[in-house]
């Protein structure tokens, strides 16, 4: 029930705003998911209002962890040069690990980013306000390849499915402007990502059958526990299942179609 569904975000908005403060992640997810709602029920101006709140939260996040990575460099500098200096030890592994923190805090902010970006690119989609859409997809595309390479594999297959997901919308964008080349470059592109992504899942889902067969001894919570990393509603979908972490990122998408649209399981919305 839309009213229903409004009324509790409404609610963990006024908690999370309490708890976590107004520039929080919490915030900015309990943003997208209200806009993602009313995008649904066709309330385009509501939506952009929630998620607009979500962007500025988003890019001063990532503004913020850009330069507390800058200060950390800075910072790790000049421990050496002191090191170098006056001929005391300075742990370089320990400055290592930080830097290589800092530039994760920087690549989940980015890719958080990307995820609002995106929805704001499908409400405008929606509204027929394309040469916003397609402003707002080329900067999720941007944000979204930037990290591909730089992952675990989990989360490869989950970008890899955002990078195409943003090419199938924007090329829905162009096919709608009659920019046919254009929307058929996009497609193509989505395509090929999906099928590779596809060949990918087939191979885990036959590395898992195998797993099973061969570990008789295990019990049947311990399969099925083990089966969820593969398996999402029986499908071989678990590289697309998003859950919320308790600082408001997320990770990859589990669809629900409905009138057309495809819902991501956080929230937020795609074409069909």
């Amino acid at each position: 029930n839309y009213s229903i569904g409004i009324e509790m975000f409404q609610e963990a908005l006024r908690i999370r705003l309490l708890t976590s403060g107004k520039d929080s992640a919490n915030v900015a997810m309990t943003l997208l998911k209200m806009g993602a709602l009313h995008a649904r029920e066709g309330y385009y101006a509501d939506a952009l209002d929630r998620l607009e709140g979500a962007l500025r939260i988003r890019r001063d996040r990532v503004k913020r962890a850009k330069s507390k990575k800058q200060q950390q460099e800075q910072a790790a500098r000049q421990a050496f040069e002191e090191s170098m200096d006056n001929e005391y030890a300075v742990d370089m592994a320990r400055l290592a690990e930080i830097q290589t923190l800092m530039t994760e805090l920087v690549a989940t902010e980015e890719i958080e980013l990307g995820m609002v970006v995106y929805c704001m690119g499908n409400v405008h989609a929606m509204c027929k306000e394309y040469d916003t859409a397609i402003k707002y997809y080329e900067e999720s595309l941007e944000l979204r390849r930037k990290y591909v390479a730089n992952e675990s594999s989990l989360s490869v297959a989950v970008l890899e499915m955002h990078v195409a997901d943003t090419l199938h919308n924007l090329g829905h964008v162009y096919d709608e402007r009659n920019e046919y080349d254009k929307a058929l470059e996009c497609y193509r592109e989505a395509l090929a990502i999906k099928r590779c992504y596809n060949v990918t899942q087939h191979a885990a889902d036959e590395m898992t059958k195998s797993h099973s067969s061969k570990s008789s001894s295990m019990t049947k919570a311990h399969i099925e526990s083990e089966e969820q990393i593969v398996f999402y509603n029986g499908q071989s979908q678990s590289l697309l299942t998003i859950e919320e972490d308790e600082d408001g990122s997320s990770g990859g998408t589990s669809s629900d179609r409905l009138d057309g649209l495809s819902f991501d399981h956080n929230g937020t919305l795609s074409y069909a």
